[in-house]
C-alpha cells in the first residue's frame, strides 16, 4: 500500500470510528436508563486509562527505553477533553449526534484554526492577484464554515421559510435531531437523565415560565441548551489540542530543540509527547481523575442546579414535574430513582444514596463502546498524521467524522425533521464540510 494511500485510508477509518461513537449515548437502553452524564463519562475515561495503561505496558515488554515519561500536559489536556466529553453526553439526546457532531467539530475546527494562526503564529497561505497584490483564502472559509454550522442549526426554520405548504412535517422524526427547535410535543425529553433536566431548570429551561407554547415548556429550552452545550464541547475540545501544541513547544524550548535546523529531542522529552506510548497514559491518568472527580461532585451539582431550579433536590424536580403531569419524570429508570435495573449504586450514611447509579448492566457495554471507538478513532488519525503530514489528513478526518455522525442520525435516527428540512440540513452540512477541508488545506 503507497504511503499516502495508507494514511488516507487511516484517516477515513479514524474519522468514521470517531462520527460513530456518539450513536452509543443514544441507545434505546441508554435512553432508557438515563444515567448521569459523569457516569457515563466514567465508562468513557477508564477505557482511554486502559488503553494508555496498554501502550506502556507493550513499550516495556520490547524493552524500549525509556518505557515510560510523564508529562503534567497530558493530564492537563484532558481535563479539557473530559468537559468536552460531557458535553457531547448531555446534547446528543436533545439535538441529536448529527447536529451535535457538526457543531462542535466546526467550532473546534474554527478555535483551533485561529489559535495555531494568532497564538501560535502557523503560516497561512498567501494567495497572489498580480503584481503586488495579495490576499488570504482563510478569512473567507472561516466565514463559510460559521455560515453552513448557522444553517444546520436554523434548518427547520429555513425550510419552513422557503417551504411553507410543506412545513407542517418539519418536526417528524424524533422531535430532537438535525436543525431547528422542535415546533411541537415533547420528544426533546426522551432519554434525558435527571442530571440534564435539573440543568435545563437551572437554566430555565424545563418547566420555565414563558416556554414557547406547544413545546410541553421544555421543548425549545432544551434544544438551544443542546446547541450550546454542543458548541462549548467544541470550545473545550479545542483548548485539548492547544494544550498538546503549547506543552510540546514548551518542552521542546526548554530541551533546545523546539524548531528546525535543531538537534533531536533528547528520549525522554521526545517519548513524552509519543501518541503511541506515554502521552496516552498521562492522557489516561489525567482523564480518569477528572472523570472521577466529577462523578463524585455530581451531588453537589446537582444540590445547587436544583436549588437554582427552584426545587431544592432532584426529589423535587420530580414532583414538580408529576404536578405539571409529566409521567416521564417518575419512570424508574431516572437518574436519582431506584436504578430499575439493580445496578451498582454508591451509598454512605447509613445506607443513604448520595451518588448517581453506574448503570453496570447498561454502561459495561454502552459506555466502554463508545470509549473504545474514540480510542480506536484517535489512535487511527494519530497514524495519518505521522505518515500523512497534518493539513490533508486532518481535512480528511474531519470531513469522514461529520458525514458518518449524519448518516448514522439521519439514516438511523431519523433526525433532522421534515424532507425539506433535511435538505436544508445536508446542504448546510456541505457547505461546512467543504469549508473546513479548504480551512485545513490553507496551512502551509
Amino acid at each position: 500500500m503507497k504511503e499516502g494511500t495508507g494514511s488516507a485510508l487511516f484517516a477515513a477509518l479514524g474519522g468514521t470510528l470517531m462520527g460513530t461513537y456518539p450513536m452509543f449515548i443514544k441507545t434505546r437502553a441508554v435512553l432508557a436508563a438515563r444515567p448521569a452524564p459523569t457516569a457515563f463519562q466514567l465508562y468513557k475515561s477508564s477505557t482511554v486509562f486502559v488503553a494508555g495503561a496498554a501502550f506502556v505496558a507493550a513499550r516495556l515488554a520490547r524493552g524500549a527505553a525509556p518505557g515510560y515519561s510523564f508529562t503534567r500536559w497530558g493530564v492537563v489536556s484532558a481535563f479539557c477533553w473530559v468537559p468536552s466529553g460531557l458535553c457531547t453526553i448531555i446534547s446528543v439526546p436533545r439535538i441529536g449526534m448529527s447536529l451535535q457532531n457538526a457543531l462542535s467539530s466546526g467550532t473546534t475546527a474554527v478555535l483551533s484554526f485561529l489559535a495555531f494562526w494568532l497564538v501560535f503564529g502557523e503560516q497561512m497561505k498567501v494567495h497572489s492577484c498580480g503584481r503586488g497584490c495579495t490576499f488570504y483564502l482563510a478569512p473567507l472559509y472561516l466565514t463559510i464554515c460559521v455560515v453552513g454550522m448557522c444553517g444546520m442549526v436554523f434548518s427547520r426554520d429555513i425550510a419552513a421559510r422557503l417551504f411553507p405548504g410543506a412545513a407542517g412535517g418539519s418536526n417528524s422524526g424524533g422531535g430532537t435531531g438535525g436543525g431547528g427547535a422542535p415546533s411541537g410535543g415533547r420528544g426533546d425529553g426522551t432519554g434525558l437523565s435527571e442530571g440534564t433536566q435539573l440543568l435545563d431548570a437551572a437554566q430555565g429551561g424545563s418547566h420555565a415560565q414563558g416556554a414557547p407554547p406547544g413545546d410541553g415548556g421544555r421543548g425549545t429550552g432544551a434544544w438551544l441548551t443542546g446547541v450550546l452545550v454542543a458548541i462549548l464541547g467544541g470550545v473545550f475540545a479545542s483548548m485539548q489540542y492547544a494544550v498538546v501544541t503549547l506543552g510540546r513547544k514548551w518542552n521542546e524550548d526548554a530541551a533546545g530543540c523546539y524548531g528546525k535546523d535543531t538537534p533531536d529531542c533528547p528520549p525522554r522529552v521526545a517519548e513524552r509527547f509519543d501518541d503511541e506510548g506515554s502521552w496516552n497514559f498521562s492522557f489516561g491518568c489525567g482523564a480518569m481523575v477528572a472523570a472521577l472527580s466529577l462523578y463524585l461532585l455530581t451531588p453537589l451539582a446537582s444540590a445547587v442546579a436544583g436549588s437554582g431550579g427552584g426545587s431544592g433536590s432532584a426529589a423535587g424536580v420530580k414532583r414538580q414535574a408529576s404536578d405539571e403531569g409529566d409521567p416521564e419524570a417518575n419512570t424508574s429508570g431516572a437518574q436519582g430513582g431506584d436504578g430499575g435495573d439493580g445496578d451498582a449504586r454508591l451509598e454512605c450514611c447509613g445506607g443513604a444514596s448520595i451518588w448517581p447509579s453506574l448503570h453496570w448492566k447498561v454502561l459495561r457495554t454502552a459506555g466502554v463502546a463508545a470509549g473504545t471507538f474514540w480510542v480506536g478513532g484517535n489512535f487511527l488519525n494519530t497514524i495519518a498524521v505521522s505518515e500523512g503530514g497534518q493539513s490533508t489528513t486532518m481535512a480528511l478526518y474531519v470531513s469522514t467524522q461529520l458525514v458518518a455522525s449524519g448518516l448514522w442520525g439521519i439514516l438511523w435516527y431519523g433526525e433532522g425533521g421534515s424532507f425539506h428540512a433535511k435538505g436544508v440540513w445536508s446542504m448546510s452540512a456541505v457547505f461546512t464540510l467543504i469549508a473546513v477541508v479548504l480551512l485545513g488545506l490553507e496551512k502551509q
